[in-house]
Order: structure tokens, then sequence, then C-alpha cells
């Protein structure tokens, strides 16, 4: 008697997990959309695009206004008070787009090791600025040894 209670059991529990299924996929259900509800409200009318980014959610980074300069970016006092006339100084640039997997393959970043490399170990002043871009990006770095 118990063992055909339990197996009536699993069989009802079996069932309706299949009902349950089958009643799932008649009646998908889609959590409703997200929307913001500034992205509703018709913009001013003096709005400039830098207004709209911050209007839309929009960050702005630590230097929101870097210059290109020769062959790299760059912001005021980027030195921050160091006399550059005691450093020694290299700018690379690698002006291909390449991708993440490439990177290996770029003399610019074996040349910059190098530079930090010795400059390190010789305890002597160093400069490196390096610019690499890539697909969708461009960045300089600025390292002080």
């Amino acid at each position: 008697m118990r063992t055909w209670a339990i197996a009536c059991a699993v069989f009802i529990t079996l069932l309706l997990i299949v009902l349950r299924i089958e009643y799932r996929l008649d009646h998908p259900t889609v959590p409703p959309g997200l929307q913001r509800f500034e992205c509703l409200v018709p913009p001013p009318e003096a709005e400039t695009w830098d207004d709209r980014f911050a209007r839309m959610g929009g960050r702005t980074g630590r230097y929101p206004k870097p210059q290109w300069t020769g062959n790299a970016f760059t912001v005021p006092d980027i030195a921050q008070g160091r006399d550059l006339s005691k450093y020694d100084k290299v700018e690379l640039r690698d002006s291909r787009h390449f991708h993440p997997w490439e990177m290996q393959k770029s003399s610019e970043l074996a040349q910059a090791r190098t530079f930090l490399w010795e400059h390190w170990q010789g305890r002597k002043r160093g400069y490196l600025m390096l610019t690499l871009s890539s697909v969708d990006n461009t960045g300089t770095a600025h390292i002080f040894v």
C-alpha cells in the first residue's frame, strides 16, 4: 500500500511538471521593457551635444578636455611640476589599428618595455609617451620613471 502511494505521488508530480512546461511553452512571458523617462522628454532648444550627453546619463572622465599635440593626447600640466629637461624622453606611436591579439607583435611595445626597464634598473629619470590605437580607440600613456 505504501509503495502504491509513493508511486502515485511521483506520477502526479511528473505529470504536473510536464503540464507546467507545456503551459509555459504555449504562454511565454516577456518582461516589460525598460525606458528612461528622460528619453521621452523633448530636448531643450539650445541644448549642445555635451548637454545632451549629460542629460542622457553620460559621464565624463577625469580629464574632460584632452588635446592632440604632436603625436599624442595630452592635458594641461601633464608634468605636474616636474622639470622635464632632467628626463630622458621617448615618444612612441603605433599608428596601425590592431586587435588585442596582435599587440604581441608591436615593436613599439618592445621599445617601451626596454626603455622603462633600463631606466628603472639604472635609477635614471625617464619620460615615456606611448600612443596606441585600436579599431575604435586611441589613447596615450604618460609614464614617468
